[in-house]
Order: C-alpha cells, then structure tokens, then sequence
C-alpha cells in the first residue's frame, strides 16, 4: 500500500513553531508545485493505527540515531570504512512513530513528525518526499518506507 504518493514536500532545515505553521508551509508548497493538482488534505486520516515504522535512508555518524530509531544494518556495519564518506555511513534506518491522540495518524501530523525527525539527517541530493510504500511488518504496526529523491519536478 502506498502513502502520500500525490504530497510534494522538501527536507529541509526550516523551524517550525507549531503544526500550524508547518500546515500553511507544506500547503503552500503543494500550490507551488502541484498547482491545479495539488491535494494537500491535512485532516485526511492516513493510518488507521497508533504507532507505524517508517524505514529511511541517510547518512549518519557512528552515534548519530535518535532514541526512537533503530539501525537496519549488520553489527559490523560502522567497522566497514567502505559504507563512510566524510565520516558518515550511510545507512537503512527504522524510525518508530506514535500518534499524538493514541489513535490515528492524519496526514499533517504524520508529515509533520516525518519532517522533524528528517531534520537532522544528512539526506544528501535526496530532500524531497516522494511518498511512503507499503512494507511487510512482523508486527501489527503497519511498516513503511521513505521515498526521497533529488528533484521535486
């Protein structure tokens, strides 16, 4: 199952003081991008459940995870100096989202938590969302995984 496939939006370093104030940035981006077509929804319910995995690639120092995120690599994975540029690895990462009512995620609180947890990462040329694609979970929690690319056309 695929997510958020029609939503453009940019990684980027911008603070944001509230969920509000990232709702009228990622909307306008859309009218910017998406024009006529855009289908910016901030309301929509997208995930039908409290907690999801969402699966990324970055570029990390050896003690670069967050507390909700785990390391998709082998154990040896920081001793092999073929995985570093620059003194980073870059790296398959799952990071553990919880929705903020307990119950559902709509698509701005998904993409607002998405984008605060990709703000410290170093993504490289790939900034720009491309949505979300289905994974196979081993749990109950609903797994996806990132699609980022280098252009937003």
């Amino acid at each position: 199952m695929d997510l958020l496939n029609n939503i453009a939006w940019n990684f980027n370093e911008t603070e944001y003081d509230s969920k509000e104030g990232f709702n009228e940035a990622i909307s306008q981006y859309q009218i910017k991008i998406k024009k006529q077509e855009s289908s910016w929804n901030p309301n929509e319910i997208v995930i039908e459940n409290p907690v999801v995995d969402i699966v990324f690639m970055a570029w990390i120092e050896e003690n670069g995870l967050a507390e909700n995120e785990t390391l998709l690599e082998d154990e040896d994975f920081f001793d092999d100096e073929s995985n570093s540029e620059f003194g980073l690895f870059q790296a398959d990462i799952q990071v553990r989202l919880h929705a903020e009512n307990g119950k559902n995620f709509s698509a701005l609180e998904l993409m607002y938590q998405l984008d605060q947890q990709m703000k410290p990462k170093e993504l490289g040329d790939d900034l720009f969302f491309e949505g979300l694609g289905g994974l196979e979970s081993d749990s109950r929690i609903p797994k996806f995984y990132l699609f980022c690319g280098s252009s937003d056309d």
